[in-house]
């Protein structure tokens, strides 16, 4: 059976960083991937008609400014349309990100939630535990180093412990 269309489009913060170059203040890294990832996914179901939520969560501050408000300026310059971005700017976590994205979208809603590859199997089971139907959409990584594949690796298995799964 192939998922419907989801009601909302969450997107996870991560560590943030910018390219100022000509003027323009660009979202690069795991950010920058996982916003483009989340804006083809909502091309792609607005051509199919579906205008769903757009969910920016994440409330960790770097350089001052916040995952979530970093996320949906990043959503918008790429014409996700302001009036449907929203943002969970409490969550310090994989797992405040699904608690707290349940107080703003019903239990059983089908949701699309963006992270990662390498992160998404933790944040699927966390968003499950809450009632969602979860489709994953990846953010590909891209190249990474051995060591940096198996510190990725190890990172998700001890965090997978610490929430529960």
């Amino acid at each position: 059976m192939a998922f419907a269309a989801p009601d909302a489009v969450v997107v996870l913060g991560c560590r943030l960083r910018w390219s100022q170059e000509s003027g323009l203040r660009q979202l690069l890294g795991a950010g920058g991937r996982r916003v483009e990832s989340a804006v083809r996914l909502v091309r792609e179901l607005e051509e199919d008609g579906s205008r769903p939520r757009v969910l920016a969560s994440g409330g960790r501050s770097w350089a001052g400014v916040i995952e979530a408000d970093a996320l949906a300026e990043e959503l918008a310059r790429l014409a996700v349309p302001l009036h449907r971005i929203e943002r969970e700017r409490r969550s310090r976590s994989t797992k405040e990100n699904a608690r707290l994205v349940a107080t703003c979208v019903p239990s059983g809603a089908r949701i699309a939630v963006v992270t990662c590859d390498w992160h998404l199997s933790r944040a699927v089971a966390l968003f499950r535990a809450q009632g969602f139907e979860v489709q994953p959409v990846p953010a590909p990584s891209g190249h990474v180093s051995w060591a940096r594949r198996v510190w990725r690796w190890g990172r998700e298995r001890v965090a997978a412990t610490l929430d529960g799964l």
